[in-house]
């Protein structure tokens, strides 16, 4: 961000600014967009929680190919 390059009296308004267009685009994105649901980010009670399960058995795959 460059917050630090405005005058000291524009920093917090212009902070509140970013913040508002942030929620906005967080909302539309994230909330209430038609491709990302909640439902489908949702990883409670979920046995592989992170990509870091995939990426381990691919480097295994990638060792064995080789």
């Amino acid at each position: 961000m460059s917050l630090p390059y405005l005058p000291v009296e524009q920093i917090e308004p212009a902070f509140s600014r970013l913040m508002e267009v942030a929620k906005g685009y967080i909302a539309r994105t994230w909330v209430n967009g038609s491709v990302w649901r909640p439902h489908n980010r949702c990883v409670l009670r979920e046995v592989v929680r992170t990509n870091t399960d995939f990426e381990g058995n691919y480097n295994i795959i990638s060792i064995i190919d080789q």
